[in-house]
């Protein structure tokens, strides 16, 4: 979730990203997080912006067993268009990459992929260890861009 917010186009908001899913998920410990995180962090983050971009309520990520190949199906229901998963999947990749760009163009910069110090320094008073540190941040933001191409 820290990633997700870090590097979001908008900011900080679970709503863009959804890497909070991968945090409440068994793929990684949330509590003790290393770069294997990050990949699934870039894929619920494609997966939300193709759902923004067709108009599907997130509420229903949940329930696709093949979400690319669903979507594909239910845009071509809906507008005739034909579409595989593949162009969906890389439409997804590309909507995250030109919010990316704008921003950039708009003078966002690198080092603004982060965290206010209060979410680095300070640990949950019921669980410490629940915490990310500057470093941890930093890493996975590095290794996003690398996964992003960025």
């Amino acid at each position: 979730m820290a990633l997700g917010f870090a590097v979001g186009a908008r900011g900080a908001d679970h709503n863009r990203s959804g890497a909070y899913e991968v945090d409440f998920s068994d793929k990684v410990d949330r509590r003790h997080v290393t770069l294997d995180a990050v990949r699934y962090a870039i894929e619920t983050e494609d997966k939300a912006a193709l759902m923004d971009s067709l108009i599907i309520c997130k509420f229903l990520r949940g329930v696709f067993e093949d979400f690319y190949g669903e979507a594909s199906d239910m845009l071509h229901r809906v507008t005739g268009w034909d579409t595989t998963a593949e162009e969906l999947h890389e439409t997804a990749r590309r909507i995250v990459g030109i919010k990316r760009q704008f921003n950039l163009m708009a003078g966002w910069t690198v080092d603004e992929d982060t965290l206010p110090a209060r979410f680095l320094n300070t640990p949950l008073p019921s669980d410490p260890t629940a915490a990310i540190d500057r470093q941890q941040l930093d890493a996975l933001v590095t290794e996003y861009h690398r996964q992003r191409g960025w």
